[in-house]
Parts: structure tokens; sequence; C-alpha cells
């Protein structure tokens, strides 16, 4: 009969495994051996194959960085694989940070910026005026009971207390060691910075004092400008009042959002009186000197037809 209408094992195989997608399936497990070829060694020194889910490839990566770059050539990439790989057809690229287990070091200093540096200075600062306010520090000689003793005189539990006195140990170390590698104590609070550098601690204070300043004088006149807040609230970094002005407008939308839903009066003339708002708070002055182009292109078409027909004026 000759070779006349046989066919190879490999053929017969193709099409029994192609009818179900079978064989696009296995074609899609050559990626982990065409991957390094594909991309590249600079990317492959960065990103791996890590699973395939049907048409969906995960990638893993050695940082958030390399995953939203790889992110961006997701597209390229996909290209450059699927030519690679007849009848793979990959459909999507997800790319994940592989996650390394912490050493011992990473530990302690996670464990270390987590006590904080200005509860450290605080802590030891109170301890040793309250415990030694006429003899200082401990001396290095003095037993470790003692010193336990003098320092937690409340916790009767040994070991407790002994845990105690370390933190309080190290505290005092980290402390010593900031104040003679050029840090120093802030008048004000006593938090450990360095010498010639605002405290963080006091910044923060008065940038939350000077946010919620800002944003009651935005809330209850909203037409304010920015040279009054400036004046009223004080020296403080623009981004502070940037933001107050911000969550003012986001609640100002959304409770014009709010009263859309609804059509009862009452609803409709707070509508009207967070549209004034919004509208004096986007503009910088009040409503009167607010010209129907500008306030028609700060509220929209239609909020501002609304605003026309209940305030005429």
């Amino acid at each position: 009969m000759g070779n006349a209408g046989l066919e190879t094992a490999y053929e017969i195989l193709c099409k029994v495994l192609g009818t179900d997608g079978k064989l696009a399936a296995a074609r899609r497990y050559r990626v982990y051996e065409l991957w390094n070829t594909v991309v590249g060694p600079r990317i492959a020194r960065h990103a791996q194959v890590f699973q395939v889910q049907g048409a969906v490839l995960t990638v893993k990566t050695s940082s958030p960085v390399w995953a939203q770059e790889l992110t961006f050539m997701k597209e390229e990439l996909l290209q450059k694989l699927n030519a690679a790989l007849p009848g793979a057809a990959f459909e999507d690229l997800r790319f994940v940070v592989e996650r390394k287990p912490a050493s011992s070091q990473a530990k302690r200093g996670m464990a270390q910026t987590r006590t904080g540096q200005a509860a450290a200075a605080g802590c030891v600062e109170k301890v040793n005026q309250e415990v030694f306010p006429r003899t200082g520090q401990p001396s290095a000689g003095q037993p470790a009971e003692l010193q336990s003793s003098l320092l937690f005189p409340d916790i009767q539990d040994e070991k407790l207390r002994k845990a105690f006195l370390g933190w309080y140990n190290a505290l005092n170390s980290r402390a010593q060691k900031l104040l003679s590698s050029g840090y120093s104590r802030c008048p004000d609070c006593g938090t450990l910075r360095k010498t010639g550098t605002d405290c963080p601690y006091c910044r923060t204070r008065r940038e939350r004092k000077a946010y919620l300043q800002a944003w009651t004088l935005l809330w209850t006149q909203p037409s304010v400008g920015w040279q009054e807040i400036c004046r009223r609230v004080g020296p403080v970094h623009p981004a502070v009042l940037l933001a107050a002005r911000s969550h003012v407008e986001h609640l100002l939308l959304r409770q014009v959002r709010a009263c859309s839903v609804t059509k009862n009066r009452a609803n409709r003339k707070l509508l009207v009186e967070t549209l004034e708002k919004l509208a004096s708070l986007r503009a910088g002055r009040p409503l009167s000197e607010i010209d129907d182009a500008l306030l028609e292109r700060i509220l929209g078409k239609n909020h501002f037809k609304l605003l026309k027909e209940m305030n005429p004026s």
C-alpha cells in the first residue's frame, strides 16, 4: 500500500490534542525554556516565569520597580512571546514581586524603627528625671536586679522587670549613640533630631494644626483667598493647604451627588447652597464676583442651569 494515507504518531497526537486546546496548553509551557532568550539577559536577571495559568503568564520580579517597568512593556513582551511560541497564544502577562525572607539584621532594624526615635528620647529622659534626679544614670557596676527594681518598682514579676530593663538600656544606648554622632534634643519636645534641622515631631504637629485651621476656614468661608489663608494659618508648606482645600472640595462634591439623587425641595435648596460653596471655593472669590461664563465652566452646564433656576440673582 505504500505510505499513502498513513500518518505519523506526531501528526495523530497534534490532531487529538488540538481538538480540546491541550496542544496550545502544552506549547505554552515551553516559555520556561525560551523566556531568557525572548526577553534578553537584562530583563531575565530581574524577572523569571513563575506560573502558567491558561493563557495568562505570571512573572516573578525582583522589585516593585521592575514590576512597574515591565507592566509598561506588557504588549511588547506578549508579541515577542507569541512570535517565539507559535500556537501558545498568551493573552495576558501579570507581574508579582518576589518576597524574600527577612534576615535577622533586617528584623532588628524593623524592630528599632517601630520603637521610634521620639519614644526613645522621651522615655529615657522621663525615667532619668523620675528615678535618678540626683545621681543621674545608674553606674555600670550596679547589679541588674537593683537597677530594675529602681526603674520599675511596680512590676512584681522579676523576669518581666528584667525584660523592661533590657528595653530601657537599649533605648538609652541608642539615644547616647545618636547624641554622640551629631544629634541634639529639640528644646520644645525633647525629640532627638539632627543638629540644625527642624524637629520632625514638632513639624508634624504644626502641619496638623495648620491643616485643621485651613480646613475649618475653607469650609465656613469657601470664598477666602489664598493669601488670606496663608496670613491666618501662618507659615506652612503649601502642600498642607492644598490637601485641606482638596478635602473640602471632595466633601462638597459628595454632598452635591447625594442631593442630586432626590428631588424634594429641601434637598434642592441644600444642593444650591452646596453649589454656591463649590463655585466660591474653586474661584477663590464670592459668588457675586463670578461672571456667568466662569461659573458655567466651574460647575458644568447642568448644575449652572439648576443654580440659575433656583437663584436667578
